[in-house]
Formats: structure tokens, sequence, C-alpha cells
């Protein structure tokens, strides 16, 4: 045979290779630049005090202070992506379904409610502290949750089975949070942007390899978890807000998961008091969610309920360049042992804070 017959062959897959090189290359590149695009702009969006950026290994990303803040100092504010307190599920306890103000205790008609409080536009159940509030909710998402706002009865009775779903899992308010995502998509697809513009509220979790990150912190979960998020897809996949276009969100089990536990690690807990009423309440945010622990944290966190925002104020001088950082955990004044035992069982990390690497060694010290 002529040696010479493999050279040509040889020569073509060559250049075939050497044509690969640009895709290939933005085939790794555009995601890099897609997800640097995506936090700048979330951080800008906080008026430039502060930007995202990629910390270590262990901590992934974090926030880093733009520029210097002094003691009671607010660094940002930042409206929650989605928010649900246990009284948009429990009828002893009503609240504003948008920022979450308490309203009154126990079961009252809604013929006998006084005062500024509303219904929603197409009158189903929820209610609001004022028209402000029941026109944003309508905007954002709630469209496609009201009971009341489809027509088809069988689109609406089965909304209302949804419905008695959530309710009958009080003590899951992530499973509302979850819900009022989706219809945030799926408004967004009625206003007449694509698939993926509609998605982009939610990339933060769903994207950017998150499930991957997520893998680490959550190594074996439990079959029980497992089957309970089964079911949960179960009725998403059957109540109206379904949607072709992004429903891979609630059939495949990775990406349900990853929002799923996206909420579980970084929602923030928090309490709303008025008239003698304190209502617990759970919230995703968006930036706000890049914020890492420290058992000495220079930011404390607060949720306003009357401007429907998180607050981050310093706790003492923060430098331009240093972290910005929040507790975890709401007792500080445990032992390292117990925080770090806490911090494990909740977000699934070991904490090497420079608190926690100060108590240790002084603990070896004394041993």
């Amino acid at each position: 045979m002529d040696p010479t017959s493999f050279v040509y062959p040889l020569v073509f897959f060559i250049c075939f290779l050497l044509a690969l090189i640009p895709s290939i290359l933005l085939w790794f590149l555009f995601p890099k630049q897609e997800i640097a695009l995506y936090f700048e702009k979330l951080a800008k969006s906080k008026h430039n005090n502060f930007e995202i950026k990629f910390i270590d290994n262990k901590k992934g990303r974090g926030i880093i202070a733009n520029r210097s803040f002094n003691r009671g100092e607010r660094i940002f504010a930042e409206s929650p992506f989605v928010c649900c307190t246990k009284g948009q599920i429990d009828p002893h306890i009503r609240t504003c379904g948008y920022c979450l103000k308490p309203l009154f205790k126990d079961t009252v008609p809604p013929s006998e409610i006084k005062g500024d409080i509303v219904c929603c536009r197409q009158n189903c159940s929820v209610l609001y502290c004022s028209t402000v509030c029941r026109d944003d909710a309508w905007e954002r998402y709630h469209r496609g949750l009201c009971t009341s706002s489809f027509q088809d009865e069988k689109t609406r009775q089965s909304l209302i089975k949804f419905h008695h779903y959530l309710a009958s899992h009080t003590d899951n308010p992530y499973l509302l949070l979850t819900a009022k995502i989706f219809a945030v998509v799926q408004q967004r697809l009625a206003e007449g942007m694509t698939v993926e513009e509609s998605l982009i509220p939610i990339k933060f979790m769903t994207g950017f390899g998150y499930w991957k990150t997520l893998k680490g912190k959550v190594p074996n979960l439990s079959e029980v978890l497992i089957q309970k998020f089964k079911s949960d897809m179960q009725f998403f996949q059957s109540s109206p807000l379904y949607n072709p276009k992004y429903g891979y969100l609630m059939t495949d089990l990775s990406r349900y998961t990853s929002i799923q536990m996206t909420i579980w690690f970084n929602a923030f807990g928090f309490s709303v008091v008025r008239d003698g009423m304190s209502i617990q309440g759970s919230c995703i945010a968006k930036a706000a969610t890049f914020l890492n622990h420290s058992c000495q944290p220079n930011t404390a966190w607060r949720y306003n309920s009357g401007m429907r925002k998180l607050e981050f104020v310093a706790l003492r001088q923060i430098n331009k360049g240093d972290e910005i950082t929040i507790s975890y955990i709401p007792d500080l004044s445990l032992s390292s042992d117990e925080r770090r035992s806490l911090l494990e069982q909740r977000f699934r990390f070991f904490c090497e804070c420079p608190r926690c690497l100060s108590d240790h060694l002084s603990k070896r010290k004394q041993d």
C-alpha cells in the first residue's frame, strides 16, 4: 500500500480539528462571559456598593465591598425575589399576600374586614394591605396562582387541588416559594418574553453549574426526601403552572432538586410583628443569596415589611475590598463546636471563619 495514501486523510483530520477550535473556545468562554455579565448587572442594581466575586473553592462566590462603610451604615437593600409567611397558608393568621404585613388574627369573613385591606383583583381568598401590593403581586406572579383568574373550569379545579396540596404542607413554606418562582416564569412568558428571557430571574437557582456545587453539599439525599420531591413534582406537573417550554424544571429531578436545595440553603427566615402578632416568614433574594457566613459577621440584616425589602447594615467598620458576611445562625454565643455542629447539620459546611479557627487554636493551647 502506498504510504502517501494516509497523508490526505491525516491532513483533512487536522484541518477539521483546527476548524473546531473557535467553536470549542466559544463553548467554554461564552458561559463564563454570561456568568460575569449576570453578576455584574446584579451588583450594579444595588448602587455599585459591592461586587460578586469568586472567593475560594470552599466558599464559592461571595460579596466584596466596593467602598468603605461606617458602623450602622446601610450597605444595600433588596426586594425579595419571592417570599411567603405561614399566614398565606394558615387561615388562622392572615397577612398581606405581597409585603407580608400581618392583617388580623383568626378566621374573619372577608365581608367583615374593615380598613385598608383589599381583596385580589379577581376576588380570590388572597388579601392585601393596599392596592399597591395587590397590583404588584398581580403583575409579578399572582395571575398564575389565582383560582379566580381562569375561565376554564377544569383548569380552575386543577389549581384549587394544587392549593389544597400547598395547604396540607403548612410546615413547609418552601413549597409555596417554589410555586411563586414558577408563576414568575409563567407570567414573563405570557408577556411575550422568550424562554431564555423568562428564565433569567432564576438563573442563580438552576444555571451556572449550581447543581454540581450542591452535589458536594448533599452527597446522599435520603430516599424519603427524594420521594417527597418526586411527589411535589407530580403536583406541579398537573397544575396550571406547568408549561412544556420550561417543564424540565418540574420533570428533571436534578433541576427541581437544585431549586429546592437553593431555597433550603439560602432562604432568609424572619419575623414580622404588628399589633401583638408575630408572623414567621421566608424569602429568597438574588444578590443576598451570595452572602457568606461568619461567626463574627460584619453585617446584620432585617426584613422591612413596610418597604418589602431585606436591609443589610454594617455592624462595624468595613473597608473597601473586605468580604461582606452575615451569620447564618441566630445564637453566636454558642461554643465553636456547637456552632460548627449547627452549621454542618443545617447548611452542610464545616465553618473555618476566623473566629472558629481562633477558638480552635485557643482550645488546643489549653489542652
